[in-house]
């Protein structure tokens, strides 16, 4: 009875370690997912400040 006891140990061991490494998995996925759209988001913001210079700058009269 106690190897049936601990091979029933050792598999809940074995399923809460790959559950906990699925979450490990999904949280480190969707962070790198975080910075690439931070980055993304990042560089559409350089874009529109350099198109609404470049707008201005065609609006200004010139003197």
């Amino acid at each position: 009875m106690d190897e049936a006891l601990q091979l029933a140990h050792d598999s809940i061991h074995a399923e809460y370690r790959q559950a906990l490494a699925d979450a490990q998995w999904a949280l480190a996925n969707a962070n790198a997912q975080l910075k690439v759209k931070d980055a993304v988001i990042a560089a559409r913001e350089r874009k529109i400040a350099e198109l609404e210079a470049l707008l201005d700058e065609a609006a200004t009269p010139q003197a």
